[in-house]
């Protein structure tokens, strides 16, 4: 199935109450497609980044699913696609309400990039976020550091620990609103 189908399907799935559904398959779809190729297909990951930065779609629970498939097949995306991604969601995190969507964001950029600049990505996202389950998504992604070989140097771990106190102050203000 192409790219373009795959999109025709989760634009009629907006307008029917099944749209989460026919999203996670559709993920399904766009993983096995591409598993057929070498390198990341152009149509498909500009499928990825329509889902990922179109309100509309990221809304749909079921949209996390594309950026979990391309997780999985990240070795695939040349420089500018991780580029791409990157920059997108540095954008548009702060956008995502749907925890589902929020966990596998941070996830993704906790495990796809390096330490250092998922941390720089944290960092500037966490200058924008407004809900809870945005600095819960970040919170839980710290987690993949854990053990990391790269994390063993002073700097880093004074960055990932200063991240952890942003989201505790966030957190505590968020809990202070409601």
């Amino acid at each position: 199935m192409s790219a373009a189908s795959i999109s025709e399907k989760l634009d009629v799935a907006l307008v029917a109450k099944n749209s989460s559904r026919v999203f996670r398959q559709q993920a399904d779809v766009f993983f096995d497609e591409i598993l057929h190729f070498e390198g990341f297909p152009d149509d498909y990951f500009s499928l990825l980044c329509r889902v990922i930065s179109t309100p509309s779609l990221y809304k749909v629970t079921g949209a996390e699913m594309f950026l979990f498939q391309t997780y999985v097949a990240a070795e695939e995306l040349s420089l500018d696609q991780r580029d791409k991604i990157l920059s997108l969601l540095i954008d548009l995190y702060p956008s995502y309400a749907n925890e589902n969507m929020c966990l596998v964001a941070a996830d993704f950029l906790a495990r796809v990039y390096e330490p250092h600049i998922a941390l720089n990505a944290f960092e500037r996202i966490l200058e924008k976020v407004v809900l809870s389950q945005q600095a819960l998504g970040i919170a839980v992604a710290l987690g993949a550091f854990s053990g990391s070989e790269s994390l063993e140097q002073d700097e880093l771990l004074d960055r990932v620990r200063r991240v952890r106190v942003r989201i505790a102050e966030i957190e505590a203000d968020l809990n202070k609103e409601a």
